[in-house]
């Protein structure tokens, strides 16, 4: 029994060894397979913080710091895992200097890299390619580059694809999916997921220059320019070489024309390289769409000195010169244009324009908006003028009137403000001014950039005897246009203004006030403001006698001031001298041929004048 004993002991003591010894076998070779996968992993770049291996990555639990650097993903089962820590902490800023750094401190000249090293050198030189062109660089992209998440996702990017990476989400998977911004693909089709994917990525890394460069392009690209302001800001200034990162403030800027500093930053980017040409072009638009005609034809004449066969800024120079009324030089350049066969749209509504202001001729202008309708007949800009054409020449365009292309614009686009205006002057037109009070209503509540819609509204508040809100409205209107020496506004923009601030005052019967607004405004007063100001004055006149020299001066300074010929008219009528009240009629209705209103008072006329 006792040998039976001692034979079942040594047999347990066998098995048990054994089972040991094949137990720590397995655990050799589970951790020797385990060390192949991640190692495999990191190199595809597919390791995830899902991965279910015991050496998946947790952002959450490693937030180790160096230098503001948050190195979420140091640890050596990262993709990007450096012994170095400066590696990554130069490649998440992005800026050239920084990505120089990052590549010196990979670079072999024997060209022995590790996976790893070839997949970072390769996006810091790409993104250096790219990103900051104005940058030399001499490395060049590594041979025999791995099959790699990370370089799948660059490719794309700056070949205009938008491919978010699903399987992991460290800083670069985040960011390199954003690089389309850099190309044309619009930007609409991946701008919420890349809006979010940067904003984490900077959450991650908040001292990367590089990502809140991108955030920056990305709000300049969906027109919320005062969000992009202050990170292109930020980026020029870590980067202050960069004319990519100048353009894009200048253009945020520009978009930005509601701030008063928004202008005078562009400007001061310019005064850093005056002769930049792309600077220039993009402060000549800036300037003209704030109406600073002499800047602008200044910026867009430096342009031209250095490029002068370009067709495109010469365009922009005859839109200028246009609103400057220099009309004469307008009509040579578009002679250049039509000679050379140079038929755009631009050209077309250009030449439509000159034809109404210059010409006076409206038959050809509207032929010629026809033809731009049968070319671009879709087109905003063109079917916006052909309403506001129509509506100045009181005739069909294309057999509709201003009313109904308008109203068609708006059932595209309810917040058309262009359409709103044309609709507002129609109503006025019609003396319809309950429905221009409403219409006025909804154009001011869309925020217009013109001062020609306000002082509408205010011509509408006195026929509706809304005092009170016309001198509110008047009263902005200064503050914000006339006030600070604002050098921007137009000439014409700044006599309409003083038009209707005497209008308003008369309103109020203040004539005291607008006897002395009339002598300050006359000392330098064009001739087209003197004879608006003759007639403001023929109104707070004691005397017919001297409200009659009022109106004749009036014309002398403006033989086509058609109030002034209105009021000879009126003034004739009340005296029953009809010959000379028709003579002043039929001055307005040649002036315009289309109101209704005047043609039944020229038969009434007749009438009188037969009996």
């Amino acid at each position: 029994m006792k040998s039976t004993n001692i034979q079942k002991n040594l047999f347990t003591s066998l098995f048990t060894t054994i089972v040991f010894a094949l137990c720590v076998v397995n655990l050799f070779i589970s951790c020797a397979s385990s060390k192949e996968i991640v190692e495999d992993k990191q190199a595809k770049g597919t390791l995830t913080i899902d991965d279910d291996s015991d050496n998946s990555l947790d952002f959450q639990n490693n937030e180790s710091t160096l230098k503001g650097i948050n190195h979420a993903s140091s640890r050596a089962d990262s993709f990007f895992y450096f012994s170095d820590n400066q590696i990554m902490e130069n490649a998440v800023i992005g800026t050239p200097e920084h990505l120089k750094k990052t590549i010196s401190l990979l670079y072999k000249s024997d060209q022995n890299y590790s996976e790893q090293e070839k997949v970072l050198i390769s996006i810091c030189i790409k993104i250096m390619q790219e990103v900051w062109p104005e940058s030399q660089i001499s490395w060049k992209i590594p041979d025999e580059l791995p099959e790699n998440l990370y370089l799948d996702t660059l490719n794309s990017s700056f070949s205009g694809i938008y491919e978010p990476v699903k399987t992991t989400e460290d800083f670069f998977s985040l960011l390199l999916p954003s690089l389309t911004l850099f190309t044309l693909t619009p930007v609409d089709q991946y701008a919420e997921n890349s809006e979010a994917a940067l904003k984490e990525a900077l959450r991650l890394q908040p001292d990367s220059i590089l990502a809140t460069y991108m955030l920056g392009i990305l709000y300049l690209k969906t027109d919320r320019s005062d969000k992009a302001i202050p990170l292109l800001q930020k980026a020029a200034s870590a980067v202050p070489s960069s004319d990519n990162i100048s353009k894009a403030l200048i253009t945020a800027f520009g978009k930005n024309i509601k701030s008063t500093t928004s202008y005078d930053e562009a400007k001061a980017i310019l005064a850093t390289n005056p002769e930049n040409k792309e600077y220039l072009i993009l402060l000549a638009q800036i300037a003209y769409d704030l109406e600073d005609y002499q800047n602008a034809e200044v910026y867009i004449a430096k342009v031209l000195q250095q490029e002068p066969s370009n067709k495109e800024y010469l365009m922009l120079r005859a839109k200028i010169l246009f609103k400057e009324e220099k009309y004469l030089q307008v009509s040579t350049i578009l002679d250049v244009f039509s000679r050379s066969n140079y038929i755009t749209r631009d050209y077309l509504l250009l030449r439509a324009q000159l034809q109404i202001e210059w010409n006076k001729n409206s038959t050809a202008a509207i032929a010629t908006l026809e033809k731009a309708l049968e070319q671009y007949k879709n087109d905003i800009e063109v079917l916006t003028l052909a309403a506001k054409l129509a509506s100045t020449t009181s005739q069909k365009i294309n057999g509709q009137t201003a009313m109904e292309i308008a109203q068609n614009l708006l059932k595209d686009d309810s917040s058309n403000i262009n359409a709103l205006v044309v609709i507002v002057d129609e109503n006025i037109k019609n003396k319809d001014w309950q429905s221009a009070y409403l219409n006025s209503n909804k154009t001011l509540k869309l925020s217009p950039s013109d001062v020609n819609v306000y002082l509408n509204h205010v011509e509408i508040c006195i026929e509706l005897n809304k005092i009170s809100e016309a001198r509110d409205i008047i009263d902005m209107v200064n503050e914000k246009y006339f006030s600070n020496n604002n050098n921007t506004v137009s000439k014409k923009n700044l006599e309409s203004f003083q038009k209707w601030n005497l209008r308003v005052l008369r309103a109020e019967s203040k004539n005291s006030q607008v006897q002395k607004l009339i002598d300050i405004y006359m000392k330098d007063a064009s001739s087209d403001l003197k004879s608006i100001l003759y007639y403001e004055k023929s109104f707070i006149e004691n005397s017919a006698a001297m409200q009659l020299s009022d109106l004749r001066l009036s014309l002398t300074s403006n033989p086509r001031n058609t109030d002034s010929l209105y009021a000879l008219y009126e003034y004739y009528f009340e005296k029953s001298d009809y010959q000379k009240a028709r003579y002043y009629l039929r001055q307005v209705i040649a002036l315009k041929p289309s109101d209704l209103d005047l043609l039944d008072k020229n038969t009434q006329l007749d009438t009188l004048l037969s009996q």
